[in-house]
């Protein structure tokens, strides 16, 4: 397998581990498809190796098809960066959005699991926040590394 890609430049973590800089989003992919066959072509063709995603976009299992895909053709999962999401509606449920993710993405870890928007979440009909506090949200997120 050829380094296609091997030569972008990367941004060196807190914790050491190396995220490219130039990655691929998801968000707003309508046809199943024609999203698979674009990260797959993204993949073997064009060098990306992040790639970010979220639960919220709804996407991910199509996601997941397409780096098993990759995978099948000879691509390392240590070679590549997948980022995903949780939402302030899961916050009550991080572990589980986190489980969810890895399932649809078909991965064993992500490299990045980020807060989607950190914000409360907000009941606009009461004018109530609902949820775990930030912090809270934050020691959790903490634990799962």
């Amino acid at each position: 397998m050829s380094q296609i890609g091997a030569d972008q430049p990367y941004i060196t973590l807190n914790d050491g581990h190396k995220m490219p800089q130039i990655g691929l989003g998801t968000f707003l992919s309508k046809e199943p498809k024609e999203l698979e066959d674009v990260i797959v072509a993204a993949i073997m063709d064009k060098g990306y190796r992040h790639f970010d995603c979220a639960w919220v976009y709804q996407n991910e299992d199509v996601v997941g098809k397409a780096l098993k895909v990759c995978f099948d053709k000879g691509v390392k999962r240590e070679d590549l960066f997948i980022t995903t999401k949780c939402i302030p509606q899961m916050f009550h449920r991080i572990e589980d959005s986190l489980k969810e993710s890895l399932q649809k993405l078909q991965l064993d870890y992500v490299d990045l699991f980020l807060v989607h928007a950190c914000v409360p979440c907000m009941d606009y009909k009461t004018n109530t926040i609902s949820g775990p506090a930030l912090h809270e949200v934050w020691a959790t997120f903490e634990k799962l590394q």
